[in-house]
C-alpha cells in the first residue's frame, strides 16, 4: 500500500495502471501499489483480530474492478517509441488540466476512459490513429466535449508513420463491443515509463 503522489482520479479512471484503488482505503488517500507485491503467510492474516481488520473492497463490483486492475497491470499493449514520443504533448495536457475548474478540465474528470484504436495494425508503415474518449453514460457527456477533446488531439505531434490521428466521443451505453476490443487504453503510466526508458 502507498499514498498516492498522483491525483487520485487518475488512478480511479485506470490512467495509472501501476496502482490500484482499493475503496475501503480511498478516505485515507491510500492506492495499491502493483509494482510491490510480496507474499504474506495466512497464519499471519488470520492471526489480526476481527475488530482491527479492514475490508478493502466492500462490494463485489469493487472487488470485480480491483481484479481487472490487477490484470490490466500484467497485460498493457507495447506501444512503439514513435507512438510514444507523438502523444507526449498529450499526455503532458491531460496531466496538467485533469481535475482544473474550467471546460477542459470538467471534461477530462468526466472521462471514463482513453482509449487508441490503429488499423490495420501497430507495425503497419501506413495506418490510422483513433482516439477513442469513453464516458459513462451519452447522457453526461459535457456539452463542449468535442471542442475541447479535438484541442486535446490537435497536440499530437507526428513521428514517422504516426501522424493525423481522428477521434471519436463514445460512451459505454452505447459504444459497441467491436470498437472496444479493437482499441488499446491508454494510460499515462505505461507512457511515462517507456518516455523514461528512452532518456529523453
Amino acid at each position: 500500500m502507498s499514498r498516492s503522489p498522483l491525483p487520485y482520479e487518475e488512478v480511479k479512471r485506470g490512467y495509472r495502471p501501476r496502482f490500484a484503488q482499493i475503496p475501503g482505503i480511498a478516505d485515507r488517500g491510500l492506492v495499491a501499489n502493483l509494482d510491490c507485491i510480496m507474499t504474506v503467510e495466512k497464519a499471519v492474516l488470520a492471526g489480526i483480530p476481527e475488530d482491527q481488520r479492514l475490508r478493502g473492497c466492500l462490494a463485489h463490483p469493487e472487488a470485480r474492478a480491483f481484479s481487472v486492475a490487477i490484470a490490466r497491470k500484467h497485460d498493457r499493449v507495447a506501444f512503439p517509441n514513435e507512438f510514444v514520443a507523438a502523444v507526449r504533448p498529450i499526455q503532458k495536457r491531460i496531466q496538467d488540466k485533469h481535475g482544473r475548474d474550467s471546460d477542459e478540465g470538467r471534461v477530462l474528470a468526466a472521462l471514463r476512459e482513453i482509449r487508441v484504436a490503429c488499423a490495420p495494425s501497430w507495425a503497419a508503415s501506413e495506418l490510422e490513429l483513433t482516439f477513442l474518449f469513453i464516458f459513462e453514460e451519452a447522457a453526461s457527456i459535457p456539452n463542449r466535449a468535442s471542442e475541447v477533446l479535438e484541442a486535446l488531439v490537435a497536440r499530437f505531434k507526428a513521428v514517422a508513420s504516426f501522424k493525423d490521428p481522428a477521434f471519436r466521443v463514445l460512451a459505454t451505453d452505447t459504444m459497441t463491443a467491436a470498437a472496444y476490443l479493437g482499441s488499446d487504453p491508454f494510460d499515462l503510466d505505461h507512457l511515462s515509463s517507456s518516455i523514461e526508458t528512452e532518456g529523453t
